[in-house]
């Protein structure tokens, strides 16, 4: 091999160097600080941009016994001359795995989508609103309602304390309700109004 470096023996750029040498960059930029790989630097700037040569690189790997000491793990690679381009399988790889690694994802979610639409019961009417009307005009703050459609039960905040209360659902006197628990929250109800769930 000749050892005129010309336009089409440079490599430029990491990418660039370790698909010629069929290696992860990490792997190459290892080499480069540890067992002396011939990459070179363009001086000036924070970031210097990197170049090899082929023919430098393959006596390099000639020289650090590359073909023995690593026969077992480097992949199959050919001999290219001073005038070949590099090989661009590695990139069409990682440009295969990045579309099949979008296509199950998508995949993925369209799956859990129809899932979530199956599961939906389909006897749920749909729930229309007709008109407002005010039932209380406290002041005071209600929230967690809970109803069987004749009482409504629900929290209020009483100085530091969340009480327990519940009225008609027509209107009329809020009644708080005594629990032996701290904090008491409705959580459901029997369509009957037999058992209210009640969590602290």
């Amino acid at each position: 091999m000749t050892n005129q470096s010309t336009a089409d023996d440079r490599l430029d750029g990491w990418e660039a160097i370790s698909d010629y040498l069929g290696w992860h960059i990490r792997t190459v930029i290892r080499w480069e600080k540890q067992k002396g790989l011939p990459v070179h630097r363009v001086a000036g700037g924070k970031r210097q941009p990197v170049y090899a040569f082929r023919h430098e690189l393959d006596r390099w790997f000639e020289r650090s016994g590359g073909a023995e000491s690593m026969a077992s793990s480097i992949p199959v690679r050919h001999e290219l001359n001073a005038t070949s381009k590099p090989s661009s399988a590695p990139t069409q790889t990682r440009r295969v795995s990045r579309l099949a690694l979008y296509t199950l994802a998508a995949a993925i979610v369209l799956f859990v989508s129809a899932l979530g639409f199956a599961w939906q019961p389909f006897s749920h009417p749909v729930i229309q609103i007709t008109g407002v009307t005010q039932l209380t005009g406290d002041g005071t703050a209600k929230w967690k309602l809970v109803t069987d459609g004749k009482q409504l039960y629900f929290n209020e905040d009483v100085g530091d304390k969340e009480i327990l209360s519940r009225m008609a659902v027509s209107g009329g006197p809020i009644l708080r309700m005594a629990l032996p628990l701290p904090n008491p929250q409705p959580e459901d109800i029997t369509t009957d109004g037999k058992f209210l769930l009640v969590i602290s």
